[in-house]
């Protein structure tokens, strides 16, 4: 019996089971994507209804293709209105499926390949395909076709339609990483400085991923009962949905301004940072805005990660150490090293602060020469000792506090 479950973050699931060809069956989970109950209990329902009004699977898999070299669209069909209906795959799954086969064997088509055993007489014939697809599409829609071409031959070969698999050895599609700009201090001002004077559901939560750098799965669950108030210091002390590990990680006075606005406008809500309904963000559209907004402001290839890359160079260029950036942004690993990109300018502004102090030991040594008053060492400029001038009557040396 379907039951309404809820996960430790406070999002609610559906734990059911579905009938399989063989008679026994496949326990499944089903997201319904929100923490709010009445909407849990409201989605619960359509979806037991749409399991009751599902269609009953299939008793048999008789079917008309040709055994040992079928014909492609045909055992395409045969895959999406048999076997995923046996699997208990929606409608909606089954039609995806259709449209992600009808690209690849169209295009086999107009090449003259109608059958399986098509495939084997001509060499590199996905390869092709790939490579021209991969100019005109994404490398993620690319994989997801040639991995629903892969179970349709899967499945054939399973049930004994094709004596062999007709490709041992699929084209691999790369999906690059993305690329995230990193925002020095001056273009930090203006995209905070955008962001204040747009009216937006996410404004409060970007602001606060951008001053301390936070994951936006953590901010989205940050609840009042996160925050500590401390002899005077703010800190966020939850855990993290990534790591599983509880953090403190301080929060500045603008952190603590935008936490104290979204206290004045809430009603009653335990999240911090949550919609017009109450109901707090979901991680992914919060990522997207930060994704869509700041494009069309002028910035690009911005994330949340960008704001934590941003926040840790800043915090490493102005000579914070690893103990003290972990504190400040809450991460625990040593990973937090790779966060930090290298500006091309700050190595030439600490050889120029370094550089400084040399100038200046120049300048207090004309001073020294014209004065008589001795200078203490560059060691301790450095190091920031202080030196005593024992020419000066007023401070008694040893020896003559001795004698007295």
């Amino acid at each position: 019996m379907p039951s309404l479950r809820k996960k430790n973050d406070g999002r609610y699931f559906v734990d059911y089971s579905r009938p399989r060809r063989n008679g026994k069956r496949k326990r499944c989970r089903h997201s319904l994507k929100t923490k709010n109950h009445a909407v849990a209990e409201k989605r619960f329902n359509a979806f037991i209804k749409s399991i009751e009004d599902a269609p009953p699977l299939p008793t048999n898999f008789d079917h008309d293709l040709e055994s040992g070299n079928p014909e492609l669209k045909s055992l395409a069909t045969w895959y999406t209105e048999t076997v995923m209906l046996a699997r208990g795959c929606t409608c909606e799954s089954r039609h995806i499926a259709g449209v992600r086969l009808d690209d690849v064997l169209n295009w086999l088509s107009d090449r003259q390949v109608y059958r399986v055993g098509d495939i084997d007489s001509t060499p590199y014939l996905l390869e092709n395909w790939t490579a021209e697809r991969l100019r005109t599409h994404k490398p993620t829609t690319v994989r997801t076709r040639l991995v629903t071409l892969k179970a349709v031959f899967n499945a054939a070969f399973e049930y004994r339609l094709i004596d062999s698999l007709p490709i041992r050895r699929w084209p691999s599609v790369r999906i690059p990483a993305p690329k995230y700009d990193e925002l020095d201090t001056q273009e930090l001002k203006r995209f905070l400085s955008e962001l204040r004077t747009r009216k937006s559901a996410y404004t409060k939560v970007a602001c606060f991923l951008s001053y301390t750098g936070a994951r936006p799965s953590d901010a989205a669950n940050l609840k009042w009962n996160d925050i500590i108030y401390d002899e005077g210091l703010v800190f966020a002390h939850f855990r993290q949905q990534k790591t599983r590990e509880f953090v403190s990680v301080a929060l500045s006075r603008q952190a603590q301004e935008v936490v104290e606005m979204e206290r004045a406008r809430q009603t009653g809500s335990e999240y911090v940072f949550t919609n017009a309904k109450g109901e707090p963000f979901p991680p992914r559209r919060i990522s997207k805005a930060l994704w869509e907004s700041p494009r069309r402001w002028g910035f690009k290839n911005i994330s949340a990660k960008t704001f934590r890359q941003t926040l840790v160079t800043i915090l490493y260029d102005g000579g914070a150490d690893d103990e003290m950036v972990r504190r400040i942004t809450g991460h625990r690993s040593e990973a937090i090293r790779s966060y930090r990109k290298v500006r091309r300018s700050a190595a030439h502004e600490l050889a120029q602060k370094f550089a400084d102090v040399f100038d200046s030991e120049t300048t207090e040594q004309v001073r020294t020469e014209k004065t008589g008053h001795s200078k203490a060492p560059m060691s301790h400029k450095l190091l920031g000792i202080i030196t005593v001038d024992r020419t000066d009557s007023s401070v008694p040396s040893a020896g003559n506090s001795a004698r007295s």
